[in-house]
This record gives structure tokens, C-alpha cells and sequence, in this order.
């Protein structure tokens, strides 16, 4: 796993490396690759695009600003962003608000976080793809490629969730503040509400897109 930074790229990329730092690989030979790809194109989204449909399993990281350039757009996606973008957050109670159904739905948050990054609980989905933003506060979220996760708890259908863990060590700590989306899908291990310094509240959405949407 590894951030797309400035430093890894060359000159040439020097003017896309801002939207491209959020981005997330699992191979810095594929991120390489990918740089130089776009190093030569003048439509950065378009070679953005090119890239996801490429590289469908990764977990992308960025600004909600720049969501609609990094993600790819289904229809469904396209109405989670709209959601965030569109809705006073601030205002909205805890517990679950539909947008499509069971297509599309929000889950809203409001805990303390908590120091956990010695054994902290990691969960995979089978049936959505969780795009998570953060609302107030800031926290870690814990990352891992699936084949790292150890099973723990049978799979819950109803829940869509697996529970697990993912060796010291091996999953990686990403930066979760106020205002940040990270997009998950089944190929991401994850362990949410971990504190950064010290635990403090926070409120989140997730919302679920139903996989094939």
C-alpha cells in the first residue's frame, strides 16, 4: 500500500501531483506505471478514470472536493457524492437515512473514538462498498489488503460484515480528518474510529453502495 506522492514522480507530473496524493495503490510498480501514463496525457480525469478501471481494488483517500475526479462514477456513487455534497451535515441525526433503498443509504455516527492501534478490530464487506466521511473530529483508520485478515467472527449477512485481525505491522495507519472520504470495497481490511493523540468525539456518515450498482 502506498501514497501516491510528489517525490515519486517526475517533473513532468508536477502539476497533478496535489489531486494525486490522496490516491492509494497496493504496488509501486503499478503506481509508477500509472504516473508515467499520465505524465503524457493533458486530460487528467479522463487518465484518472483510465487508471480506476484498470485498477478496480484499491481504497481511495482524498478530499470530498476532489471525489468526482478520483472515483469512478456509477450512477450509485454519483448519489452517495451528491448526498454529501448537497446535505447540511452538521445537522443530521444519528441512525440510517435512505437515499436508493438498500441500493443506497447513509449511516450516521456519533462516538468517541478510542486507542486501540496495539490490537485494534479489522472488518471486510462482502455486498457494499462503504464510502466514509468524517464529519467533525479526526481519527486513524486502519488498512489492509485482504489477504493479511485473519477470520474471527463468522460472516454477519444481515450486518454484511466479517470481523478479524491484521498483524502489527502489517495494515497501515491512514489520516482520517474532518472533511476527508475514503472509499472502501471488499478488498479493503479496515479498523475505523482509532484516535489520533487521544480519543475524541466525532461524528461520520458511511454510506453504503450496494455492490454491482
Amino acid at each position: 500500500m502506498v501514497f501516491v506522492d510528489s517525490s515519486l514522480l517526475t517533473r513532468k507530473m508536477e502539476c497533478f501531483a496535489k489531486p494525486l496524493q490522496s490516491m492509494i495503490y497496493s504496488d509501486y510498480a503499478q503506481i509508477r506505471e500509472s504516473a508515467f501514463k499520465i505524465s503524457e496525457r493533458q486530460d487528467l480525469n479522463s487518465a484518472i478514470t483510465e487508471i480506476y478501471h484498470e485498477r478496480k481494488k484499491l481504497m481511495i483517500v482524498t478530499d470530498l472536493k476532489y471525489a468526482v475526479d478520483q472515483v469512478i462514477l456509477s450512477s450509485d456513487i454519483k448519489k452517495a457524492l451528491a448526498f454529501l455534497q448537497e446535505t447540511n451535515l452538521q445537522e443530521l441525526p444519528v441512525g440510517r437515512i435512505d437515499i436508493d433503498g438498500d441500493t443506497v443509504f447513509a449511516l450516521v455516527q456519533s462516538y468517541q473514538n478510542r486507542m486501540e492501534h496495539h490490537n485494534p478490530k479489522f472488518e471486510l464487506h462482502r455486498k457494499y462498498v462503504d464510502v466514509q466521511y468524517l464529519i467533525s473530529g479526526a481519527e486513524i483508520m486502519g488498512w489492509a489488503m485482504h489477504d493479511a485478515f485473519t477470520q474471527t467472527t463468522p460472516y454477519n449477512e444481515e450486518t454484511d460484515v466479517i470481523l478479524g485481525t491484521i498483524p502489527a505491522g502489517v495494515w497501515t495507519p491512514v489520516k482520517f480528518p474532518a472533511g476527508r472520504i475514503i472509499v472502501l470495497y471488499p478488498t479493503d481490511a479496515h479498523a475505523s474510529g482509532l484516535a489520533v493523540d487521544q480519543p475524541e468525539d466525532v461524528k461520520k456518515v458511511i454510506i453504503k453502495v450496494a455492490l454491482g450498482s
